[in-house]
């Protein structure tokens, strides 16, 4: 996969299924990928990114506990 692909707003929830104030606030936090500001009002996030996010996830989840 092209590690330079970008997703939008819409394609990042989808992905992830959290909400955008959750995703602002986890971000500011430091706990999920940085955006990438394209414009004035437009915003992405590297594909690749947020793989690699969700797979550190799932990594870090302790089956027991689910």
């Amino acid at each position: 996969m092209n590690r330079n692909y970008v997703i939008n707003e819409r394609e990042r929830r989808a992905i992830t299924g959290i909400s955008r104030s959750t995703w602002h606030r986890w971000e500011k936090a430091g706990l999920v990928p940085r955006r990438i500001q394209l414009g004035p009002r437009r915003v992405a996030w590297y594909l690749a990114d947020i793989n690699d996010w969700l797979e550190e996830r799932a990594r870090d989840t302790d089956p027991l506990t689910t």
